[in-house]
């Protein structure tokens, strides 16, 4: 089940898309953390709109699937 509607998230353009992922980054970091490399890019292909957020979770949980 998802928690975000991709369609919706479709709509979101390209620079609402960056602005989020460097919020979230920024929260992360305030809390002394840091995306590894792995998560780096797959936000990075969240701002740029080549996948969408329930792809990114996918991507994100998949190496501790294994």
């Amino acid at each position: 089940m998802s928690l975000v509607n991709e369609s919706a998230t479709a709509r979101v353009g390209v620079p609402d898309r960056r602005a989020a992922v460097d919020e979230a980054v920024a929260s992360l970091r305030v809390d002394g953390l840091e995306p590894c490399d792995h998560g780096h890019a797959v936000l990075h292909s969240v701002a740029e709109g080549e996948i969408g957020f329930d792809e990114a979770v996918t991507r994100i949980v998949a190496p501790y699937r294994r």
